[in-house]
């Protein structure tokens, strides 16, 4: 377990700062952040990493006009937060579920229509499901609401707001879970000792929550993990689509994709702000992968038994 953790935080103190380069030098030798203008009559970026690794150890991360990088980054940090913890309960709670019911209690094995559905719904990219939710509503609405809309498509409301973007973030990942879920579960009721459990009379609840799931819990904690890896990364999709003001939206204006089709101004290319959010998003990761490893390991009883003299 102290290897695992060393390992770990070596690879944070690794990459942080190469991440923070990589975020700062792209913006600033990017072709549309050295072109002419009126402003700039040189077309060159005036921006020192160095001095700015200075200013972000004192606590000054820079301004975008007036407005301090420090709180834009705060709060889009707090509304993704709000997001990302609803998707990782539902994640949590729900995939294994999905997996436990995906299998038949009679022929322990997954049942077909469970695997259609799974494997569909973890095969599709978050971006189209959430174009098809918005395409159906707005047909919807356009042919039998006469106007109502019955949830809202875009905008931030701790209310039903978070209806939509909850549900096109946690469809893939739970469903993944559920998927790895059910072909542990299925593969471990094969099993020798079951078969002799189940003919002892133990009850499936017994077979289930004693015997099966301890030996597959570490790999679901795994694959919840790798499925946080996603939400992360789906953050930019799913704000851009709901127009959700997060971390994953200031990115994508940060980097200049706007959906509206009209041209990202303030953020765009902004060497403080990109060098930041690269940073949020590479922790994030890196973080994920740190917790899920370690609770994995301390999950997995083969692991955690002694070493034999």
């Amino acid at each position: 377990m102290v290897q695992l953790i060393g390992r770990k935080l070596l690879t944070l103190l690794l990459f942080i700062p190469l991440l923070s380069m990589l975020g700062f030098f792209y913006a600033t030798t990017h072709p549309a952040n050295n072109v002419p203008t009126a402003a700039n009559p040189a077309g060159v970026v005036d921006a020192s990493y160095l001095t700015y690794v200075q200013n972000a150890l004192g606590g000054d991360l820079g301004t975008v006009g007036s407005a301090p990088i420090r709180e834009i980054v705060a709060q889009g940090i707090l509304n993704s937060l709000v997001l990302l913890a609803l998707t990782m309960l539902l994640t949590f709670f729900l995939g294994p579920m999905v997996g436990f019911l995906s299998v038949s209690r009679r022929t322990r094995r997954i049942r077909p229509l469970a695997l259609v559905i799974t494997t569909a719904g973890q095969s599709l990219p978050g971006f189209f499901l959430g174009v098809a939710i918005i395409a159906l509503m707005i047909y919807g609405i356009l042919s039998f609401a006469r106007g109502r809309i019955p949830l809202p498509l875009s905008g931030f409301g701790l209310d039903e707001h978070l209806i939509l973007p909850v549900l096109v973030l946690a469809t893939g990942p739970m469903l993944q879970v559920g998927r790895v879920t059910a072909n542990l579960l299925e593969n471990e009721l094969q099993q020798d000792y079951i078969r002799v459990a189940r003919s002892k009379g133990l009850s499936w609840q017994g077979l289930y929550w004693r015997h099966a799931f301890p030996n597959i819990v570490a790999a679901v904690i795994m694959t919840i993990g790798r499925s946080t890896r996603w939400l992360i990364s789906g953050l930019i999709v799913v704000e851009s689509l709901f127009l959700w003001p997060g971390i994953g939206r200031i990115f994508t204006f940060a980097v200049g994709i706007r959906i509206d089709g009209r041209e990202p101004v303030g953020y765009f290319l902004h060497p403080e702000l990109l060098a930041i959010l690269v940073v949020i998003f590479g922790l994030g990761l890196l973080l994920a992968d740190f917790v899920t490893s370690v609770l994995a390991y301390w999950s997995d009883p083969r692991l955690n038994k002694p070493a034999e003299a």
